[in-house]
């Protein structure tokens, strides 16, 4: 798989996200929780630089804060 291969399927997916996103947006409405505006706006950036032919790719840990706790494990 080539970079413009690896970066039209990262659209394709980050596209997929967004538009999800958007809709339990609507559903929320005014009650929407910030996360859900937060990675509406990380995934548009992405998809902007993609389309102007970026290479970075995104990964959402990267956004995070360095000092945020672990995350929990899952039970059985």
């Amino acid at each position: 798989m080539t970079d413009q291969d690896a970066n039209k399927k990262l659209l394709r997916i980050h596209k997929r996200r967004l538009q999800v996103l958007k809709e339990q947006k609507a559903t929320f409405g005014i009650n929407a929780p910030p996360h859900i505006d937060i990675e509406i706006e990380d995934l548009e950036a992405e998809i902007e630089k993609l389309q102007q032919g970026g290479t970075e790719t995104f990964t959402p840990e990267a956004s995070l804060p360095a000092d945020l706790p672990p995350a929990p494990k899952k039970l059985n």
